[in-house]
This record gives structure tokens, sequence and C-alpha cells, in this order.
């Protein structure tokens, strides 16, 4: 879990119905995490001990690279303590607050450790997926929705719907990887001696997925999974007065941020270059990158700050561009805001991000490894031209987003989660989750296709 997924999550619980008493449970495994505020309605309960586990986890492997070069006894020392790690919240031995005798819903991430559902069992709370990603292979699961692993892309596999046998085979793995994380309560029973009914493997049930069917390609869905993306904006706060100062300078403004990439370290000195000297060239155009790191030489067209309101500034109307990573939070704000992107995806979703953007012709996927002035300057060009097609599809979006609040057909949360909390577990699986969803280990983990992989590899190697 990283500090966006958080923000998803208090988004959703803060539209919880009065009266409500919210608790911000985590087990952080990053500092970024640990330290990651709370909503001021919120009481935070944070346990520490996941974290030291994962410090002393990254100290042994420090460790075995100076003295043992990785030997296989050292792997197979950080591999006890990788799994003692997935499962020590599973122990239900952290001081909990009393009042989780009385909670009636856990809001969980479906990417956060698969013993936040042992602990909702424990309080006999029900569970909500909120899924701050786009990550079919859990989704579907969660929801009790088939997932045709021969177009749905995963997260690991950025391609589109018309893959290549290749690319295929890639997919179906690279869902059976997230699944196995499904295993982690199984893995706990046998460790801890609490009720077997509290690690049973996890059922079906209501899913919130921070996704849109105007920005996702086609995928089966059941009534149990609701978008949430199109939420009305809140555009809370202004922007600072340095870059108030700024854009009155300028008539058209472009915001870089590539927030987890570059928040914490510093990009490659030869992106600096290419992103600067390509920004001198566009003397009437301001941009403004979120960097914290100072730089020599700058542009008088360009400021560099540390933090900025994103959504204010995306809701300016001479906001024309939005050069990003591709994280999701990013790009559906972009797409609330009608801004097309030039987006540069560095890890994990990012990259079905990207050809998301690509497929829904709001912005032009630029590769970080061979990204030049040349090619950075004609993607500014192209998107920058007012009567571009990529400015006219992301004031499309932005109209399509906008109808759909306007006349109420977007998810409205707090209605969802009161009906949810009334409704019995048994009318909920009857009536949301259809009959034949659970269709045993074999379709469930591609088993049938993984053989057939394995097979045909064995007789072309053998």
């Amino acid at each position: 879990m990283s500090p966006s997924h958080l923000d998803v999550v208090f988004n959703v619980a803060e539209k919880y119905p009065l009266p409500k008493e919210i608790y911000d449970i985590r087990w952080p495994a990053l500092d970024s995490v640990f330290s990651h505020p709370t909503r001021p309605s919120f009481k935070a309960v944070h346990f520490s001990s996941f974290m030291k586990m994962s410090k002393e986890l990254k100290q042994k492997a420090d460790e075995s690279a100076m003295e043992r070069s990785g030997s296989f006894l050292a792997l197979i020392e950080m591999m006890g303590t990788f799994m003692g790690m997935l499962i020590l919240p599973c122990s239900l031995e952290d001081k909990y607050p009393e009042e989780l005798k009385n909670a009636s819903i856990a809001l969980i991430d479906p990417f956060s450790y698969g013993c936040s559902v042992a602990v909702a069992r424990f309080y006999n709370a029900k569970v909500i997926y909120v899924s701050p990603l786009i990550e079919p292979a859990l989704i579907q699961y969660f929801s009790g929705a088939p997932l045709p692993a021969s177009y749905v892309m995963s997260l690991l596999q950025a391609a589109p719907p018309k893959m290549n046998f290749v690319q295929r085979f890639a997919n179906i793995f690279a869902h059976g990887f997230f699944r196995i994380f499904l295993f982690q309560l199984s893995v706990a029973k046998f460790f801890y001696s609490n009720s077997k009914d509290i690690y049973a493997f996890p059922e079906t049930s209501l899913v919130l997925s921070n996704n849109h069917k105007f920005f996702d390609f086609p995928i089966p869905k059941t009534n149990a999974i609701l978008d949430i993306a199109n939420l009305e904006p809140n555009i809370d706060g202004k922007l600072d007065k340095e870059i108030e100062n700024f854009v009155k300078n300028f008539d058209q403004i472009v915001l870089i941020s590539f927030s987890t990439y570059s928040n914490d370290g510093k990009l490659p000195p030869k992106l600096y270059s290419v992103f600067l000297n390509t920004f001198r060239r566009f003397t009437k155009i301001g941009f403004i990158w979120r960097q914290k790191e100072e730089l020599d030489s700058n542009p008088k067209n360009v400021l560099l700050v540390p933090y900025i309101n994103q959504r204010a500034f995306l809701a300016h109307p001479k906001a024309k561009l939005l050069i990003t990573h591709c994280g999701l939070n990013s790009v559906l704000e972009a797409l609330n805001a009608g801004i097309p992107m030039i987006g540069i995806p560095t890890m994990g979703d990012q990259f079905p991000n990207s050809e998301r953007i690509r497929h829904s012709s709001i912005g032009i996927i630029l590769n970080l490894h061979t990204l030049s002035e040349e090619t950075l300057k004609h993607s500014l060009k192209k998107i920058l031209n007012s009567e571009s097609f990529f400015n006219k599809s992301a004031k499309k979006l932005k109209e399509m987003f906008e109808f759909e609040r306007n006349n109420f057909l977007s998810t409205d949360i707090p209605r969802v989660l009161a009906k949810f909390q009334k409704m019995s577990a048994d009318v909920f699986q009857r009536f949301y989750i259809p009959k034949g969803s659970k269709s045993g280990w074999i379709n469930s983990f591609f088993l049938d296709h993984i053989c057939v992989f394995v097979i045909f590899i064995s007789i072309f190697v053998f």
C-alpha cells in the first residue's frame, strides 16, 4: 500500500453515512506510508512491527550481498523472514481499540495484507474491498466476475486487448501471480491458534474500484463491482502565491509531475537535460515542475515546486497539459479536468494506465529510456494545439463524466455503503454474485493454461 492508496480508501470512508467512527488501521512497511497523515476525523491505529521486520529483511539482504554474495542459505533465511512479515498481522496479537467490537464495515485495500480480512472477521465486520489500482486478477475474484485472461491485461502485462501468442501466455502467468496472494490466510492458519474460520479462504464481496468504464478496456462485471472514479472533484484549497504569480506571465501552463518516481529521489541527469533543453524552446509557455531537487540552470519559463495542489491547478483555465508518470490518481484528475497528457510510465500499474491513455486518444505515451528532446518537442507541439484530437478527446471525456454526475448516474457511495451495511450476507451472495462464479482451482488459477504451456515448452526444449 502506498500513500495514494490510502487517500482513495480515505475518500470512500469519509462518505460513510453519519453517525460514524472511523479507525485508520495500518501495518506500514514504508516510512512514507507510516508518516502519511490520516484524516482529521479518523482515529489512527498504526503498528510498527511490520516496518521493523521490513527493515530487518533489507538489512539481511545487504549483509548477504556484502558477506556471502547472496548464498542459497541466506536466501532461505530471508524467505523465512518475508513469510513471517506477510502473516504477522494475522496473529491478532496487536492491541486494537475496544470500540472495534462494534465495527460494522471494514474497508480493505485488496493490495494490502490478507490479514486485514482476518481482523475484520474477528470483529464480525462486513468486508468491502476498495481497489485503488486496476488489477483485474483480484478485482474479478473478489467480485465473482470471470477473468478472460486472453484479452484482459494484467498489471504486469501492459498490452492492448489484441495480444499476440506470447503476450497472452505472459498475461496468464501475471494474473496467476497476483492470485497467489489469496493464500495468505491459508498459510496463517498453520501458525496461529485462532478460529480456523477467521483464516478461511477470502470470500466474494462488494468491490469499489478506482476505475471507470469510459476509460478502461471492456471487461466482464457483476453487480458486486462498482466504479468510483467519477466522483465530484473536490477542488480544496488554492494555488500558492508563487505559482499564481508565475501563471500570470503565460497564456498556457504545463504541469510536470512524476510523483512516486521523483518524490523522494532524483531523476537521472540526462533526463533533466532533455526536459530543460526542450522547455527552453517554448518561451511563451510556462512549465510548473513538481520537483524537490534544485537545479543549477533553470529557464525563466520553468518553475520548480516541491508540492502543488494538482486538482486545483488542473482546474485552472490556463492549464493545458499534464506530463505524468501515469499514476492512476493523476490520470483520473486530468480526465475530470479535461486535460490531455504526455505519459512517461516508469513502473507497476503505470504501464497499463498508459495503454488506457493511448486507447482513449487523450495523450501521447513516450518511453523513458529512449526519450529525446525531439520526441518531447514534437509531442508538446502536437498536444498544445487547441484543435488537436487529443484536446478534443479529453474535453469529450470530461463532458461525459459531468453528464453522468449531473444525471445521478455515477456511483452514490453513501447510499451503497448504507445499503450494504443493512443487507445480510446471504442476500448479497444470492443476488449480487452470479451462480457458478466459484469455478474451481483449475479455472481460478489458470492451471489448465499453464499445464499446456509447460507441455508445449517441454516438447521444444527436450
